[in-house]
């Protein structure tokens, strides 16, 4: 019998059935890296960002609801006073320094609504945007280093049958740890794009605010 000229050697026999166990072990792999330190300190760092985020946009519309009520009673204090000295009746101190104390109010709360809503929320969101791409990158550099343990333990496995052989070939990229590879490459292209996000949306907000700042200075 002549000898065979490529022998594959497989756990799996067909070809759906390897794509499914290899999907479960990535899945598997994945999940459990999670747990490295420094997957997990980018993981709370991106969702302390999150939660920033939502405060801030939490804020806005509570802001929003005062100040549309204070708005409301600053034109039904305003409407009274305007009908007592029309009438030539008297707007008392007490009601003044009512209505005095709600256009103060609404001066706050409105300053407090734009610097929401032109910096902090803006500023939030971008770094938010940075956050996810370091996350994104220590999932695939931790992916990465697992592939290589598992490629390494691999070429130790076939070291020792070439011994036997006198040569063997090993294509990564037809296994698991191809597929953790791949599985990084893929975060990284996402990670690439957060940060190109985040920097175009820098830009847009730094070109805003140097507009603001020129209207605010005339």
């Amino acid at each position: 019998m002549p000898p065979q000229k490529h022998v594959s050697i497989e756990v799996h026999g067909t070809l759906a059935a390897r794509s499914a166990a290899v999907q479960a072990q990535a899945a598997e792999i994945f999940s459990r890296l999670s747990g490295d330190p420094a997957v997990a300190e980018r993981a709370r760092e991106e969702e302390t960002r999150k939660r920033e985020v939502e405060i801030y946009r939490q804020s806005q519309t509570r802001l929003m609801k005062r100040i549309a009520e204070v708005s409301a009673a600053i034109a039904s204090r305003s409407e009274t006073g305007e009908l007592a000295w029309a009438t030539g009746g008297e707007f008392d101190a007490t009601s003044l320094d009512s209505l005095m104390l709600l256009e103060a109010e609404h001066r706050l709360l409105t300053r407090a609504n734009r610097r929401l809503i032109e910096r902090l929320t803006p500023a939030a969101e971008i770094e938010g945007l940075r956050a996810s791409a370091r996350h994104l990158l220590a999932q695939a550099s931790a992916l990465r280093a697992e592939a290589q343990r598992r490629i390494a333990r691999t070429a130790e496995l076939m070291a020792e049958a070439a011994e036997f052989e006198g040569r063997l070939e090993f294509d990564p990229a037809q296994t698991l740890s191809g597929a953790l590879i791949a599985h990084a490459e893929e975060l990284e292209k996402q990670a690439d794009s957060h940060r190109r996000w985040a920097d175009e949306r820098e830009a847009k907000h730094e070109k805003t605010l140097r507009e603001l700042d020129g209207l605010n200075s005339i």
